[in-house]
Protein backbone atom coordinates (compact mmCIF):
# COMPACT_ATOMS: atom_id res chain seq x y z
CA UNK A 1 0.00 0.00 0.00
CA UNK A 2 1.07 3.57 -0.94
CA UNK A 3 2.29 6.21 1.35
CA UNK A 4 -0.02 8.57 1.90
CA UNK A 5 2.02 12.59 0.86
CA UNK A 6 5.02 13.93 -0.05
CA UNK A 7 6.37 16.91 -1.04
CA UNK A 8 8.92 17.92 -3.61
CA UNK A 9 10.61 21.07 -3.82
CA UNK A 10 12.30 21.80 -6.84
CA UNK A 11 15.03 23.99 -7.36
CA UNK A 12 16.92 25.32 -10.64
CA UNK A 13 20.13 23.66 -9.97
CA UNK A 14 24.21 24.63 -10.41
CA UNK A 15 27.25 23.05 -11.21
CA UNK A 16 28.37 24.62 -7.86
CA UNK A 17 28.34 22.06 -5.00
CA UNK A 18 27.83 25.14 -2.74
CA UNK A 19 24.44 25.98 -4.26
CA UNK A 20 23.22 22.28 -3.07
CA UNK A 21 24.43 23.03 0.29
CA UNK A 22 22.07 25.87 0.69
CA UNK A 23 19.51 23.43 -1.26
CA UNK A 24 19.78 21.01 1.46
CA UNK A 25 20.06 23.78 4.38
CA UNK A 26 16.94 25.49 3.14
CA UNK A 27 15.03 22.31 3.09
CA UNK A 28 16.37 21.42 6.64
CA UNK A 29 15.55 24.80 7.98
CA UNK A 30 12.09 24.55 6.83
CA UNK A 31 10.80 21.92 7.74
CA UNK A 32 11.96 22.54 11.19
CA UNK A 33 10.22 26.30 10.59
CA UNK A 34 6.86 24.47 8.71
CA UNK A 35 6.48 21.36 11.51
CA UNK A 36 6.40 24.15 14.00
CA UNK A 37 4.24 26.94 12.53
CA UNK A 38 1.93 24.50 10.02
CA UNK A 39 0.52 21.30 11.63
CA UNK A 40 -1.43 20.25 8.29
CA UNK A 41 1.71 19.77 6.69
CA UNK A 42 3.35 17.27 9.19
CA UNK A 43 2.23 14.35 7.45
CA UNK A 44 4.17 14.97 4.52
CA UNK A 45 7.48 13.96 3.22
CA UNK A 46 10.11 16.84 1.98
CA UNK A 47 11.75 15.77 -0.92
CA UNK A 48 13.64 18.21 -3.31
CA UNK A 49 15.51 17.93 -6.87
CA UNK A 50 16.48 19.78 -9.78
CA UNK A 51 15.37 20.95 -12.82
CA UNK A 52 18.92 20.95 -14.34
CA UNK A 53 22.66 20.84 -13.62
CA UNK A 54 22.50 19.45 -10.61
CA UNK A 55 21.56 15.58 -8.90
CA UNK A 56 19.24 14.78 -8.12
CA UNK A 57 16.83 15.19 -11.28
CA UNK A 58 14.00 16.16 -10.97
CA UNK A 59 12.34 13.76 -13.34
CA UNK A 60 13.86 10.72 -11.58
CA UNK A 61 12.62 11.90 -8.03
CA UNK A 62 9.07 12.17 -9.16
CA UNK A 63 9.02 8.93 -10.75
CA UNK A 64 10.39 7.49 -8.12
CA UNK A 65 8.33 8.53 -5.75
CA UNK A 66 5.41 8.21 -7.24
CA UNK A 67 5.58 4.39 -7.06
CA UNK A 68 5.26 5.11 -2.88
CA UNK A 69 3.02 7.92 -2.82
CA UNK A 70 -0.33 8.54 -3.53
CA UNK A 71 -1.13 12.15 -2.69
CA UNK A 72 2.15 14.61 -4.10
CA UNK A 73 2.70 18.26 -3.99
CA UNK A 74 5.29 20.14 -6.08
CA UNK A 75 6.59 23.12 -5.42
CA UNK A 76 9.15 25.28 -8.24
CA UNK A 77 11.15 26.66 -5.96
CA UNK A 78 11.62 29.57 -8.54
CA UNK A 79 11.84 32.81 -8.00
CA UNK A 80 9.77 33.99 -11.14
CA UNK A 81 7.03 32.33 -13.50
CA UNK A 82 9.27 31.64 -16.24
CA UNK A 83 9.72 28.82 -18.89
CA UNK A 84 10.84 25.79 -16.20
CA UNK A 85 7.55 27.02 -14.53
CA UNK A 86 5.16 27.39 -17.50
CA UNK A 87 6.47 24.50 -19.69
CA UNK A 88 9.51 21.91 -18.14
CA UNK A 89 6.96 21.34 -15.07
CA UNK A 90 4.02 20.48 -16.48
CA UNK A 91 4.87 18.35 -19.42
CA UNK A 92 6.41 16.16 -16.75
CA UNK A 93 3.35 16.49 -14.65
CA UNK A 94 0.90 15.36 -17.73
CA UNK A 95 3.52 12.41 -18.60
CA UNK A 96 3.21 11.27 -14.63
CA UNK A 97 -0.66 11.25 -14.70
CA UNK A 98 -0.65 9.26 -17.48
CA UNK A 99 1.66 6.74 -15.87
CA UNK A 100 0.57 6.82 -12.44
CA UNK A 101 -3.46 7.67 -13.40
CA UNK A 102 -4.73 7.06 -9.91
CA UNK A 103 -2.02 9.64 -7.99
CA UNK A 104 -3.08 13.18 -7.25
CA UNK A 105 -0.47 15.84 -8.76
CA UNK A 106 -0.82 19.19 -7.35
CA UNK A 107 1.73 22.23 -8.11
CA UNK A 108 1.77 25.12 -6.41
CA UNK A 109 2.78 28.65 -7.76
CA UNK A 110 6.26 29.61 -7.84
CA UNK A 111 7.33 32.07 -5.24
CA UNK A 112 6.87 35.14 -7.51
CA UNK A 113 5.31 39.19 -7.45
CA UNK A 114 4.45 39.46 -3.52
CA UNK A 115 5.01 41.78 -0.46
CA UNK A 116 6.88 39.22 1.49
CA UNK A 117 9.60 39.16 -1.20
CA UNK A 118 9.99 42.74 -1.37
CA UNK A 119 9.97 42.97 2.71
CA UNK A 120 12.87 40.50 2.74
CA UNK A 121 14.88 42.87 0.06
CA UNK A 122 13.92 45.33 2.39
CA UNK A 123 15.08 43.80 5.25
CA UNK A 124 18.68 42.42 3.35
CA UNK A 125 19.46 46.57 3.07
CA UNK A 126 18.44 47.07 6.91
CA UNK A 127 20.95 44.45 8.05
CA UNK A 128 23.45 45.84 5.97
CA UNK A 129 22.52 49.62 7.07
CA UNK A 130 22.40 50.62 3.53
CA UNK A 131 18.82 52.49 3.96
CA UNK A 132 20.52 55.93 4.39
CA UNK A 133 21.73 58.66 2.12
CA UNK A 134 18.68 57.53 -0.74
CA UNK A 135 19.10 60.42 -2.87
CA UNK A 136 22.59 59.84 -3.72
CA UNK A 137 22.37 55.82 -4.17
CA UNK A 138 21.22 54.32 -7.47
CA UNK A 139 20.32 50.45 -6.67
CA UNK A 140 20.73 48.11 -9.51
CA UNK A 141 17.81 45.01 -8.70
CA UNK A 142 19.79 42.83 -10.46
CA UNK A 143 17.64 39.04 -11.66
CA UNK A 144 19.68 36.25 -13.49
CA UNK A 145 17.04 37.20 -16.54
CA UNK A 146 14.96 35.39 -18.91
CA UNK A 147 14.30 34.17 -22.25
CA UNK A 148 10.38 35.26 -21.45
CA UNK A 149 9.37 38.12 -21.51
CA UNK A 150 6.64 37.93 -18.46
CA UNK A 151 9.55 36.74 -16.08
CA UNK A 152 11.22 39.82 -16.83
CA UNK A 153 8.74 42.32 -16.20
CA UNK A 154 7.70 40.68 -12.91
CA UNK A 155 11.56 41.71 -11.82
CA UNK A 156 10.59 44.87 -13.06
CA UNK A 157 7.39 45.14 -11.21
CA UNK A 158 9.36 43.82 -7.89
CA UNK A 159 11.95 46.71 -8.47
CA UNK A 160 9.35 49.08 -8.59
CA UNK A 161 7.75 47.81 -5.73
CA UNK A 162 11.03 48.11 -4.00
CA UNK A 163 11.27 51.11 -4.77
CA UNK A 164 8.06 52.31 -3.37
CA UNK A 165 8.95 51.01 -0.26
CA UNK A 166 12.28 52.03 0.74
CA UNK A 167 12.04 56.02 -1.34
CA UNK A 168 15.37 55.21 -2.94
CA UNK A 169 15.53 57.89 -5.93
CA UNK A 170 17.04 55.39 -8.26
CA UNK A 171 16.47 51.65 -8.68
CA UNK A 172 17.19 50.29 -11.50
CA UNK A 173 16.46 47.13 -13.01
CA UNK A 174 19.07 44.98 -14.77
CA UNK A 175 19.97 41.10 -15.28
CA UNK A 176 23.26 39.38 -15.18
CA UNK A 177 22.55 37.29 -18.86
CA UNK A 178 19.96 36.29 -21.16
CA UNK A 179 18.44 39.39 -22.01
CA UNK A 180 19.25 43.13 -21.50
CA UNK A 181 19.84 45.07 -19.69
CA UNK A 182 23.44 43.76 -18.64
CA UNK A 183 24.91 44.73 -15.45
CA UNK A 184 27.78 46.35 -17.09
CA UNK A 185 25.58 48.17 -19.61
CA UNK A 186 23.63 49.56 -16.91
CA UNK A 187 26.22 50.33 -14.90
CA UNK A 188 28.14 51.91 -17.21
CA UNK A 189 24.87 54.25 -17.97
CA UNK A 190 24.25 55.07 -14.18
CA UNK A 191 27.69 56.04 -13.14
CA UNK A 192 26.88 59.35 -15.44
CA UNK A 193 24.71 60.32 -12.89
CA UNK A 194 27.68 60.61 -10.28
CA UNK A 195 25.66 59.29 -7.28
CA UNK A 196 27.83 58.72 -4.08
CA UNK A 197 26.39 55.11 -3.80
CA UNK A 198 25.96 52.03 -6.24
CA UNK A 199 24.32 49.31 -4.54
CA UNK A 200 23.89 46.24 -6.59
CA UNK A 201 21.67 43.69 -5.55
CA UNK A 202 21.47 39.95 -6.67
CA UNK A 203 17.84 39.01 -6.80
CA UNK A 204 18.71 35.24 -6.29
CA UNK A 205 18.07 32.80 -4.38
CA UNK A 206 21.42 31.11 -3.15
CA UNK A 207 24.80 32.01 -3.61
CA UNK A 208 26.79 30.42 -6.72
CA UNK A 209 28.66 30.91 -9.99
CA UNK A 210 26.77 34.31 -10.67
CA UNK A 211 27.71 35.87 -7.48
CA UNK A 212 31.65 35.53 -8.33
CA UNK A 213 30.50 36.94 -11.89
CA UNK A 214 28.92 40.12 -10.05
CA UNK A 215 31.83 40.57 -7.95
CA UNK A 216 34.35 40.85 -10.37
CA UNK A 217 32.07 43.12 -12.47
CA UNK A 218 31.60 45.09 -9.61
CA UNK A 219 35.46 45.80 -8.88
CA UNK A 220 36.12 46.40 -12.23
CA UNK A 221 33.94 49.28 -12.00
CA UNK A 222 34.86 50.36 -8.37
CA UNK A 223 38.70 50.44 -9.48
CA UNK A 224 37.49 52.43 -12.52
CA UNK A 225 35.80 54.76 -10.39
CA UNK A 226 37.02 55.49 -7.35
CA UNK A 227 35.04 58.21 -5.98
CA UNK A 228 32.23 56.13 -5.64
CA UNK A 229 31.75 53.70 -3.27
CA UNK A 230 30.15 49.87 -4.75
CA UNK A 231 28.47 47.43 -2.88
CA UNK A 232 27.68 43.86 -3.73
CA UNK A 233 24.77 42.61 -1.37
CA UNK A 234 24.59 38.34 -0.56
CA UNK A 235 21.42 37.02 -2.03
CA UNK A 236 17.95 36.64 -0.49
CA UNK A 237 19.08 33.81 1.25
CA UNK A 238 16.89 31.44 3.81
CA UNK A 239 15.11 33.50 5.60
CA UNK A 240 11.46 32.78 7.35
CA UNK A 241 9.78 35.25 4.81
CA UNK A 242 10.38 32.70 2.37
CA UNK A 243 8.82 30.12 4.61
CA UNK A 244 5.83 32.21 5.11
CA UNK A 245 5.40 32.99 1.71
CA UNK A 246 5.90 29.16 0.62
CA UNK A 247 2.89 27.87 3.19
CA UNK A 248 0.51 30.54 1.77
CA UNK A 249 1.32 28.82 -1.96
CA UNK A 250 0.83 25.45 -0.08
CA UNK A 251 -2.92 26.39 1.30
CA UNK A 252 -3.73 27.97 -2.29
CA UNK A 253 -2.88 24.87 -3.69
CA UNK A 254 -4.65 22.70 -1.31
CA UNK A 255 -7.41 24.52 -1.14
CA UNK A 256 -7.80 24.95 -4.63
CA UNK A 257 -7.51 28.50 -5.10
CA UNK A 258 -5.87 30.43 -7.74
CA UNK A 259 -2.75 31.89 -7.31
CA UNK A 260 -2.47 35.37 -6.32
CA UNK A 261 -3.38 37.77 -8.63
CA UNK A 262 -1.11 40.18 -10.44
CA UNK A 263 -2.81 43.21 -8.52
CA UNK A 264 -2.36 41.83 -4.81
CA UNK A 265 0.55 44.14 -4.10
CA UNK A 266 -1.96 47.07 -5.44
CA UNK A 267 -3.26 49.06 -2.34
CA UNK A 268 -6.80 48.06 -3.75
CA UNK A 269 -6.16 44.67 -2.60
CA UNK A 270 -4.39 44.48 0.59
CA UNK A 271 -3.43 47.19 3.20
CA UNK A 272 0.18 47.00 2.21
CA UNK A 273 2.03 49.18 5.01
CA UNK A 274 3.79 51.97 2.55
CA UNK A 275 0.26 52.35 1.29
CA UNK A 276 -1.86 52.90 4.10
CA UNK A 277 -2.07 56.48 4.08
CA UNK A 278 -2.94 56.67 0.55
CA UNK A 279 -6.61 55.33 1.58
CA UNK A 280 -5.61 52.00 1.19
CA UNK A 281 -7.30 48.46 1.81
CA UNK A 282 -10.59 47.95 1.20
CA UNK A 283 -11.94 51.21 1.17
CA UNK A 284 -9.74 51.93 -1.82
CA UNK A 285 -11.45 49.03 -3.50
CA UNK A 286 -14.64 50.21 -2.89
CA UNK A 287 -13.71 53.46 -4.06
CA UNK A 288 -12.28 51.53 -7.55
CA UNK A 289 -15.77 50.03 -7.64
CA UNK A 290 -17.77 53.13 -7.15
CA UNK A 291 -15.40 55.40 -10.14
CA UNK A 292 -16.37 52.36 -12.35
CA UNK A 293 -19.72 52.04 -11.53
CA UNK A 294 -19.92 56.62 -11.79
CA UNK A 295 -17.75 56.13 -15.46
CA UNK A 296 -20.80 53.35 -16.89
CA UNK A 297 -23.30 55.27 -16.16
CA UNK A 298 -21.77 58.94 -17.26
CA UNK A 299 -19.99 57.94 -20.37
CA UNK A 300 -19.56 59.73 -23.11
CA UNK A 301 -19.99 62.63 -21.22
CA UNK A 302 -18.09 62.26 -18.04
CA UNK A 303 -14.63 63.18 -17.86
CA UNK A 304 -12.15 63.89 -15.14
CA UNK A 305 -11.63 67.46 -13.87
CA UNK A 306 -8.30 68.69 -14.97
CA UNK A 307 -5.75 70.66 -13.05
CA UNK A 308 -5.41 74.51 -13.36
CA UNK A 309 -1.62 74.56 -12.84
CA UNK A 310 1.42 71.69 -13.13
CA UNK A 311 4.05 71.95 -11.17
CA UNK A 312 7.22 69.76 -12.71
CA UNK A 313 10.32 69.52 -10.42
CA UNK A 314 13.52 68.14 -11.82
CA UNK A 315 14.32 64.38 -9.78
CA UNK A 316 17.55 63.97 -11.64
CA UNK A 317 20.22 63.33 -9.30
CA UNK A 318 22.28 66.65 -9.71
CA UNK A 319 18.77 68.17 -8.93
CA UNK A 320 17.92 66.04 -6.25
CA UNK A 321 21.42 65.99 -4.75
CA UNK A 322 20.19 69.79 -4.45
CA UNK A 323 17.39 69.18 -2.20
CA UNK A 324 15.08 68.31 -4.83
CA UNK A 325 13.24 65.24 -3.48
CA UNK A 326 12.56 67.07 -0.54
CA UNK A 327 11.10 70.51 -2.35
CA UNK A 328 8.70 67.81 -4.22
CA UNK A 329 7.19 66.50 -0.58
CA UNK A 330 6.99 70.05 0.95
CA UNK A 331 5.36 71.22 -1.96
CA UNK A 332 3.01 68.53 -2.94
CA UNK A 333 2.31 68.48 1.59
CA UNK A 334 1.64 72.60 1.58
CA UNK A 335 -0.98 72.52 -1.14
CA UNK A 336 -2.54 69.90 0.50
CA UNK A 337 -2.93 71.87 3.54
CA UNK A 338 -4.13 74.87 2.24
CA UNK A 339 -6.90 72.27 -0.21
CA UNK A 340 -5.31 72.98 -3.35
CA UNK A 341 -3.95 69.66 -4.16
CA UNK A 342 -6.80 68.89 -6.48
CA UNK A 343 -6.22 72.10 -8.63
CA UNK A 344 -2.54 71.94 -8.77
CA UNK A 345 -0.29 68.87 -9.81
CA UNK A 346 3.50 68.65 -8.58
CA UNK A 347 5.09 65.97 -10.83
CA UNK A 348 8.51 64.58 -10.16
CA UNK A 349 10.50 65.33 -13.96
CA UNK A 350 13.65 64.02 -15.51
CA UNK A 351 16.23 66.25 -16.59
CA UNK A 352 15.76 69.68 -17.62
CA UNK A 353 18.89 69.86 -19.24
CA UNK A 354 20.06 72.74 -16.59
CA UNK A 355 22.72 70.89 -14.34
CA UNK A 356 23.87 72.73 -11.42
CA UNK A 357 21.16 75.81 -11.86
CA UNK A 358 18.89 73.24 -9.75
CA UNK A 359 16.64 72.71 -7.95
CA UNK A 360 14.93 73.67 -11.14
CA UNK A 361 11.04 73.55 -11.73
CA UNK A 362 8.51 74.61 -14.40
CA UNK A 363 5.03 75.45 -14.27
CA UNK A 364 2.78 74.56 -17.39
CA UNK A 365 0.79 75.60 -18.90
CA UNK A 366 2.09 79.79 -18.00
CA UNK A 367 5.96 78.02 -19.61
CA UNK A 368 7.52 79.73 -16.72
CA UNK A 369 11.11 78.07 -15.57
CA UNK A 370 12.57 78.68 -12.18
CA UNK A 371 15.69 77.94 -10.97
CA UNK A 372 17.97 77.33 -7.49
CA UNK A 373 14.23 76.95 -5.57
CA UNK A 374 14.36 76.03 -2.40
CA UNK A 375 11.95 74.63 0.28
CA UNK A 376 11.33 78.38 1.80
CA UNK A 377 10.23 79.24 -1.46
CA UNK A 378 7.61 77.35 -1.57
CA UNK A 379 4.45 79.28 0.20
CA UNK A 380 5.45 82.60 -2.22
CA UNK A 381 5.47 80.37 -5.60
CA UNK A 382 1.98 78.93 -4.40
CA UNK A 383 0.64 82.57 -3.25
CA UNK A 384 2.35 84.60 -5.64
CA UNK A 385 2.66 82.68 -9.14
CA UNK A 386 0.29 79.12 -9.04
CA UNK A 387 -3.07 81.81 -6.77
CA UNK A 388 -2.72 84.75 -7.92
CA UNK A 389 -1.35 84.53 -11.52
CA UNK A 390 1.88 86.94 -9.94
CA UNK A 391 5.94 85.82 -11.30
CA UNK A 392 8.45 85.18 -8.48
CA UNK A 393 10.72 87.17 -10.71
CA UNK A 394 13.87 86.45 -8.26
CA UNK A 395 13.33 82.56 -9.09
CA UNK A 396 13.09 83.21 -12.95
CA UNK A 397 15.06 81.36 -15.23
CA UNK A 398 13.62 81.31 -18.50
CA UNK A 399 10.40 81.77 -19.78
CA UNK A 400 8.56 80.27 -23.16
Amino acid sequence: MKKRKAIVFIGHGSRYQIADDYMNQFINEFKNWIYKFYKEIQDYDVYYSYIELSEPNMKKVLYNISYEYQHILIFPLLLLRAGHAKNDLPLLISELRKEFPNNEYIITDVLGVHHLMVDLVYKRFEENNLLIDLDNTIVIFLGRGSSDPDANGDLYKLARLFKEKSNFSFVEPSFIGITKPLLEDTLSFVVRANPKNIIIFPYLLFEGVLSEKIEKIKDKFQEKYPWIKFYHLNCLGIDELIFKLIQERIENALNNHQSTLPCDNCKYRVVYPEQINEVGGLEALLWSKRHMFTHSIAVPNHSHNRFKKYVFICGNINCSQRGSIKLIDDFRRKLKEIKKHKEIAVIQSSCFGKCGEGPNLVVFPDGIWYKEVQTTDIDELIQKHLIKNELVTRLIDNIM
